[in-house]
């Protein structure tokens, strides 16, 4: 059974955390007097969206993994009992990201985080290996690249995909290469604009 993430030990209020110049925000598109409204459509334990929400944005976090969701309800749960405003800018959904995707209200961006091997040498941590257990291991590329051509088709403005930072690209259906990609520490999100 998986542990849930503590959301509240995230930090949201000093740091990359807080910073509108972060990677995750520039990717997302967060300005200044602008949070969109952010289906995370691959949530996992809900950290990305739990950084979303407390910058402002409302976020529907989908997971098609009992195991995980269940985590993730917990983690919830949890955050809305000390943290209940930004809590209350999550929406949770169980199910698969494209039945999800075709259900919801009008959103600005889809944003994904499919599992990937991590490129550091270090052990990666107990919590992202228990995941990757629960989930069957790293994404199928193909079917990454067909859910980001049907998210770029659903969302208002854009399209995200978080990869690892030497990972190829996610080629979407259609060819099409990323407009803008935002480089992290160890990771990078390629950003689909939609014209």
């Amino acid at each position: 059974m998986l542990e849930p993430a503590d959301w509240l030990k995230v930090d949201v209020r000093s740091g990359a955390g807080r910073s509108l110049k972060a990677p995750l925000f520039r990717a997302i598109g967060v300005k200044k007097g602008y949070r969109p409204r952010v289906l995370d459509a691959t949530a996992g334990y809900g950290i990305d969206a739990w950084l979303m929400a407390a910058a402002g944005c409302e976020v529907v976090a989908v997971e098609r993994v009992a195991e995980v969701y269940k985590a993730l309800e917990k983690s919830h749960a949890a955050a809305r009992a000390v943290e209940p405003e930004t809590a209350g800018r999550i929406t949770l959904r169980f199910g698969d990201a494209l039945d999800v995707m075709r259900d919801v209200d009008a959103v600005d961006v889809i944003y994904m985080d499919p599992m990937f091997a991590a490129e550091r040498k270090a052990a990666p941590k107990r919590a992202m290996v228990e995941l990757a257990e629960a989930v069957g291991g790293e994404a199928d590329i193909d079917e990454v690249g067909r859910v980001a051509a049907a998210g770029l088709r659903i969302a208002r403005r854009r399209m995200v995909i978080k990869r690892a930072a030497r990972a190829p690209a996610i080629e979407l259906p259609d060819g099409r290469a990323a407009d803008v990609v935002y480089q992290g520490r160890g990771f990078r999100f390629d950003v689909y604009v939609n014209k």
